[in-house]
């Protein structure tokens, strides 16, 4: 199905700024319903896997922030100093920002839903580029074929000695990522030898260090077209960005990030409302997640493939692009 961007503030990959709709829907007290009890038992586990740092985060952000009778968390919201884009939760008072360890164990506990965007960024260059007639052929391969993509380049950069962890489907979606807002494989590596214990993520190491996977050079090479594009195409969105002592390259990759994350926000919130509109959630009764929604449990009887179906129908109808969301499950 080849794309026709109908996106109002978007005509030949220019965003035209004064035309990007205010979103007053995600603006406001939002309610995250969770249980204060499962979080003290949370501060109290040994379990390794929760190191003192995500506590402590946790602690401050969320737990001191509860309704301690009911559970709830409120929520405020904004679309950073730039007025633009995401929407990210003020001081992370919220469950998004927090470790997995964290956020999956009490979301599983209470039966939530993760609704996610599939390859969000490189399934909309994809889509954008067949809507000027241009063919980013490896960005469009990863999107179809993610998992065998991360299986060659785990079995490529994975040390193989007893006692070392492999690298896991989601380092090499972090890999993917980067290339996308101009970062790449040296970015890369330095995010894999940290330790980032607010996060429970311990460094790994890689074989084949010196090497760039041949389909990430490709796909590499394909985001620098993508992101020339964007920055020459943008130049009020290059202005509005700009920051003092900025370098050319932190300026274009926030131009690049910036620019899908506009879209990306423009396509969440249409599922947002169209779920309000169902109720399937109430207004401001979840976690918006980037480029996702958290959502409790669905107190109704619904099929849950035709609710993915209709979602995915009114995404397209409502932009041209043929954006994809599903379900995720949380980990226990």
């Amino acid at each position: 199905m080849i794309s026709n961007c109908s996106i109002t503030f978007i005509k030949n990959w220019t965003i035209a700024l004064k035309e990007v709709p205010s979103y007053t829907d995600f603006e406001g007290d939002f309610v995250e319903p969770l249980d204060y009890h499962i979080g003290v038992m949370l501060m109290e586990s040994e379990n390794p896997l929760l190191t003192p740092e995500m506590k402590t985060e946790f602690n401050k952000a969320v737990l001191q922030k509860m309704n301690k009778s009911n559970g709830e968390l409120v929520v405020k919201h904004s679309n950073t100093q730039f007025k633009l884009g995401r929407f990210y939760a003020n001081e992370n008072v919220s469950m998004i920002p927090h470790s997995k360890y964290i956020k999956h164990t009490i979301f599983r506990y209470l039966d939530w839903l993760d609704l996610d965007m599939i390859k969000g960024h490189s399934t909309i260059a994809v889509l954008m580029g067949e809507s000027v007639g241009l063919d980013f052929n490896f960005l469009k391969y990863y999107t179809e074929n993610f998992d065998v993509i991360a299986e060659t380049l785990i079995e490529f950069y994975s040390v193989k000695t007893e006692g070392e962890e492999p690298l896991s489907k989601n380092d090499v979606k972090n890999f993917f990522n980067l290339m996308i807002y101009g970062g790449g494989f040296s970015t890369w590596k330095k995010d894999l030898a940290e330790d980032k214990p607010k996060k429970g993520k311990k460094a790994k190491k890689i074989q084949n260090e010196n090497i760039m996977h041949e389909f990430a050079v490709s796909y590499k090479a394909q985001c620098e077209d993508i992101a020339k594009r964007i920055y020459s195409k943008n130049p009020s969105l290059v202005k509005k960005l700009r920051k003092e002592k900025d370098t050319p390259f932190d300026l274009k990759g926030r131009v690049v990030s910036y620019w899908f994350q506009t879209i990306e926000n423009h396509i969440l919130y249409i599922v947002y409302q169209f779920l309000v509109e169902k109720e399937i959630i109430k207004d401001k009764y979840c976690g918006l997640e980037y480029d996702g929604l958290c959502i409790p449990p669905i107190t109704t009887e619904v099929d849950r493939e035709q609710l993915i179906m209709d979602i995915n129908s009114i995404i397209y109808l409502r932009t041209g692009l043929n954006v994809k969301i599903k379900f995720k499950d949380y980990d226990e």
